[in-house]
C-alpha cells in the first residue's frame, strides 16, 4: 500500500507518459530488473511515497534498489558507491542511453563535503525531459530528482514536466525543445535568499527565451521552509488536494522573480568583506589536529601520525570558504594557526620524551613492549610502516646475517636497533664495508623497509662537509642512509659530530629560514672503497662502528632472497626491538671487534695507510733516542707520501699540506718524535722506503721487515710478547665496562693463512710467533 492509499485518498493517480525514459532503457539494451532488485525495497518505497511520488512514477521510470556493486555496473563511480541506495534513471534528448544516478542510503563524502547523490564521471550537465506537454498546455521544470517526480506524479496530464539535477546543471545543454513553448521554473524556495540560486534561475529563464521558449515564469512555493523542495510541500497536503496545488501555483506564477538577494554574509567575513582569519583557522584545527614543526611548519595529524604536507589546511580553508575562497586567504590563515600552535605549546619535539615507536597499527612502548592506540597527545611525526606483531620470526633473515657479517651480526643489530627509539640520538654510525655483492647494499634496504622511505634520508659525509643546505634534510628523521660514498678525502666533519653527539645543529632549508634541532637519525653507510677522513683528533672513530662484510655472493646472486626478507619484516622488527631492549638494559653498546675496527681505522686515513703500507715503525717512548738509520724528519717523509700518491694516483682529495701531513701522521698510533743518535736532532721514529705489501702478503723494496698491523700490536703494548694479544690496547668504549671482545679465532690453517681482509687487495697479516690468534 503507498502513502497516498494510507491517508485514504481516493483519487486515482493521473495517467502520465513514461514512453521516454522506457524507450531509452529498452532501446538502449538496459535490463533494469538485471541489474539490481525489479522493485523497490519496502523501505525505500516507502520513503519515496512519502515524498510525494507515486507507485506508477516509480514504476515506469524503473526506480530500483541497488547495491553498491550493482550500480557501479552500471557506470557509476566505485569509489563513491557505497553500501545499498536507490538508482533513479534521467532520459536526456539527444541521449541514446537515459542517465544513471545513485542515491546511496548514507551520503558520501566528496572534497569534505556530504553528496546525496551521485552520477556518473563525465555525465555532464543535462536537462531530463520526463513527460512532453499537450498542445499550449505549459512545461514545468522543478529542481531535483525528487521533486521532478512528484511532479510527475500530481501535475495535470497535459502538462509537460523536465527535470534538472541542480539549479545551475542546465548550462551548457540543448534547450531546443522548449521552442514554441511556455514554460515555468519551479527552483526550491531558496531562490529569494540566495544569491547563487537566484542567478540561475534568471540566467535559465534568458537561455529558454533564446531557445524559442514563447514565454517563462517563475512559480513560488509560498510558506515553505527555507530550503523546501516542491516533493517537501507536497507530501504536506493530502493527495486529493496535490494537483488543485500545482494548478494554483502555476496560475500565479510571474515573469520575474523579484529582488535579488542580498550576499549571503559569510561568518569567516566581517561586514566589510574583511577575512576573520581567526575563527577560520579555529575551524579548519576542530576538524584536524595540527602541530608546529621546529621549521614552523604545520603539520596535520593523519592515520596515526604528525604529517607535513600542508594539502589538509588548503582543503580545509577551500571547504570552509566555497566559492568565496581566494588563494591569498591560504597564507593567511596559515600564520593564524602557527601563532595559535605557539601560544598552546603544541610543537613536536626533536626528541619525544619516553622510548615510543610509532608503528602501522599502534604506539609501541620500547620497554615493556605493549601497543596502544595512536593519538595525537604523542606528538610522532615518524610512523614505521610495519606493524607490531610479537609472534613474528624471521628464519631467512636469521641465515643470511650470520652468512654475511658472522662475526658482528648481534653487534650490527644493537647498533642499528637505535633508530627505533625516537627519544635519544645514535652516537654510534654504522659503516658495512668488504668486498663487491656482500649483502651491504641489501642490509641498507631492510634499514630503509623497515623505517619507511619517508624517514629516511640520504646525505654522505662529503655533503655534510661541503653542502651548507643539506643539514635541512635530517631533520626529523629517523635514519641517514649512504652507499658507495666517493673515496675522496673528507676535510670536515664538524657537523657529523654534532649530530652524533646530541649537538643543537643549525640548519637552511634554500629560500627558507635558518631553524636549529637535534638530530636523532641513526647513520648507516656502505661502501667497497672507504673514503679518507681527517680527523687527528680520533673523534670520528669513535662515532664509527665498521662492520666486515666479507662474503661475495658475485655471480651467484640470489635474486629472490630480497622478497623474502621483505616478508619477514615484522619477524625483523621484533629482533631489532629485542636488541634495543638489550642495549637498555646493558646501559651502553656491544665492545666492537677490534681487528674489523683496526682495518678499518687504516683505510680511512690515507696517511696511516701510507704508513701501514710503505713505512716501517720502531717501537719507541717519546723523545727516546733511536738510529738514525731507524727515523726520518717529517719533511722526508712528506715528499716520499707525496711521490707515492702520485704515482699510484691515490690522492682522490684535496691536496695535503706539510702542517697538515705531520698532525695526521703523529696520530697515528706508535708514531712518535725521537731524537737521532749522534745529532740529537727531531725526528720520527718512521722510515719511508719503497717498499709495498702487495695482496699476497708479500714486500718488494729496501725498507720492509715489521708487517704494519703486527707492528701497530706490538707498538701500543711495548714489546713482542703482547703482539699476538690483540691489534688495539685502547678500550673501544669510553668508561665501558663490559669486558673487551675476545680475539678472533685465526682464519688460517695453523700456519697462519690469508686473514679475512684479503678480497680488499689490502696488506693481509703475515702472522709472526706466537700467531696473533693464540689464545
Amino acid at each position: 500500500m503507498s502513502a497516498d492509499e494510507s491517508r485514504g485518498g481516493q483519487t486515482p493517480a493521473p495517467k502520465n507518459d513514461a514512453t521516454n525514459v522506457t524507450d531509452q532503457v529498452t532501446q538502449s539494451g538496459i535490463d533494469s530488473t538485471a541489474s539490481g532488485n525489479s522493485v523497490l525495497s519496502p523501505e525505500h518505497r516507502a520513503f519515496l511515497n512519502g515524498q510525494a511520488i507515486t507507485d506508477e512514477v516509480l514504476a515506469a521510470h524503473h526506480v530500483r534498489t541497488v547495491t553498491a556493486e550493482e550500480a557501479v555496473r552500471q557506470g557509476l563511480p566505485a569509489g563513491l558507491c557505497q553500501g545499498d541506495g536507490v538508482l533513479f534513471w534521467w532520459p536526456v534528448p539527444g541521449r541514446e542511453r537515459p542517465v544513471p544516478q545513485f542515491r546511496p542510503d548514507e551520503p558520501v563524502v566528496i572534497d569534505g563535503e556530504e553528496a546525496k547523490y551521485v552520477f556518473p564521471k563525465g555525465c555532464g550537465s543535462f536537462v531530463a525531459v520526463l513527460r512532453e506537454p499537450t498542445g499550449d498546455a505549459p512545461m514545468l521544470i522543478p529542481e531535483g530528482t525528487k521533486q521532478s517526480l512528484a511532479a510527475l506524479s500530481w501535475a495535470p496530464p497535459e502538462w509537460g514536466v523536465a527535470g534538472v539535477p541542480g539549479c545551475s546543471n542546465w548550462i551548457g545543454t540543448d534547450l531546443d525543445w522548449a521552442e514554441d513553448r511556455p514554460v515555468v521554473v519551479m527552483f526550491d524556495k531558496d531562490t529569494a535568499t540566495n544569491q547563487n540560486v537566484y542567478d540561475a534561475a534568471t540566467e535559465l529563464r534568458d537561455a529558454l527565451l533564446d531557445a524559442g521558449a514563447t514565454e517563462v515564469k517563475f512559480a513560488r512555493l509560498a510558506g515553505a521552509g527555507a530550503s523546501d523542495g516542491l516533493d517537501d510541500v507536497l507530501s504536506r497536503k493530502a493527495a486529493d488536494k496535490r494537483t488543485a496545488y500545482l494548478e494554483r501555483v502555476i496560475g500565479r506564477a510571474a515573469g520575474k522573480l523579484g529582488r535579488r538577494p542580498a550576499k549571503r554574509r559569510s561568518k569567516y567575513f566581517d561586514e566589510r568583506d574583511g577575512l576573520m582569519a581567526e575563527t577560520l583557522a579555529k575551524d579548519v584545527m576542530d576538524g584536524h589536529p595540527c602541530a608546529l614543526t621546529a621549521e614552523q611548519k604545520i603539520a596535520g595529524y593523519v592515520d596515526g601520525v604528525y604529517q607535513i604536507d600542508g594539502t589538509f589546511v588548503l582543503a580545509s580553508v577551500r571547504r570552509l570558504l566555497g566559492e568565496q575562497y581566494r588563494p591569498v586567504w591560504k597564507s593567511t590563515v596559515d600564520e593564524s594557526i602557527r601563532g595559535m600552535l605557539i601560544d598552546e605549546g603544541r610543537i613536536i619535539p626533536d626528541t619525544l620524551s619516553e622510548p615510543w615507536l610509532n608503528c602501522a597499527n599502534g604506539m609501541l612502548n620500547l620497554l615493556t613492549g605493549e601497543l596502544v592506540d595512536h593519538d595525537p597527545a604523542y606528538l610522532s611525526r615518524s610512523q614505521i610502516p610495519v606493524p607490531w606483531d610479537p609472534e613474528a620470526t624471521c628464519p631467512q633473515y636469521e641465515a643470511w646475517l650470520n652468512q654475511a657479517c658472522p662475526r658482528q651480526a648481534a653487534e650490527l643489530e644493537d647498533v642499528v636497533s637505535l633508530m627505533l627509539d625516537q627519544s635519544r640520538t645514535p652516537t654510534k654510525a654504522a659503516f658495512l664495508f668488504g668486498p663487491p655483492r656482500s649483502g651491504k647494499s641489501t642490509f641498507l634496504r631492510i634499514i630503509k623497509q623497515i623505517a619507511g622511505e619517508a624517514n629516511c634520508s640520504a646525505v654522505d659525509l662529503h655533503q655534510l662537509a661541503d653542502d651548507k643546505f643539506t643539514a635541512a634534510h635530517l631533520y626529523g628523521k629517523m635514519v641517514n642512509l649512504s652507499a658507495d660514498p666517493s673515496s675522496k678525502d673528507v676535510a670536515d666533519i664538524r657537523l657529523f659530530k654534532k649530530m652524533t653527539g646530541v649537538d643543537m645543529v643549525t640548519a637552511d632549508h634554500k629560500y627558507g629560514q635558518p631553524f636549529d634541532f637535534t638530530a636523532t637519525a641513526l647513520f648507516a653507510f656502505s661502501a667497497n672503497n672507504i673514503p679518507h677522513v681527517s680527523d687527528p683528533s680520533g673523534a670520528y672513530m669513535e662515532r664509527i662502528r665498521p662492520f666486515w662484510f666479507g662474503h661475495s655472493v658475485a655471480g651467484r646472486e640470489d635474486l629472490e632472497l630480497e622478497d623474502r626478507l621483505r616478508d619477514e619484516l615484522p619477524g625483523i622488527l621484533v629482533r631489532w626491538v629485542r636488541a634495543w631492549q638489550a642495549h637498555y638494559a646493558r646501559g651502553g653498546y656491544l665492545p666492537a671487534d677490534r681487528s674489523v675496527t683496526e682495518q678499518f681505522v687504516v683505510k680511512s686515513d690515507r696517511v696511516a695507510r701510507w704508513v701501514a703500507n710503505y713505512c716501517t715503525v720502531t717501537p719507541a717512548e717519546p723523545r727516546s733516542t733511536l738510529p738514525a738509520d731507524r727515523t726520518a724528519t717529517v719533511t722526508e717523509l712528506y715528499r716520499a707520501f707525496v711521490r707515492q700518491q702520485q704515482q699510484q694516483q691515490q690522492d682522490g682529495g684535496a691536496e695535503m699540506g706539510r702542517d697538515g701531513f705531520k698532525e695526521r701522521l703523529l696520530a697515528v698510533t706508535g708514531v712518535v718524535e725521537v731524537r737521532r743518535q749522534t745529532t740529537r736532532a727531531l725526528a720520527l721514529n718512521v722510515r719511508a722506503g719503497t717498499v709495498h705489501r702487495d695482496e699476497r702478503g708479500g714486500e718488494a723494496g729496501e725498507a720492509g721487515g715489521v708487517d704494519p698491523l703486527l707492528a701497530r700490536a706490538q707498538i701500543q703494548t711495548g714489546s713482542d710478547q703482547g703482539a699476538g694479544r690483540g691489534v688495539s690496547a685502547r678500550p673501544i668504549e669510553k668508561g665501558a665496562t663490559s669486558p673487551a671482545s675476545p680475539a678472533p679465532a685465526c682464519p688460517g690453517t695453523p700456519t697462519c693463512g690469508p686473514d679475512p681482509f684479503a678480497a680488499l687487495g689490502e696488506v693481509r697479516v703475515m702472522h709472526r710467533a706466537p700467531c696473533p690468534y693464540a689464545a
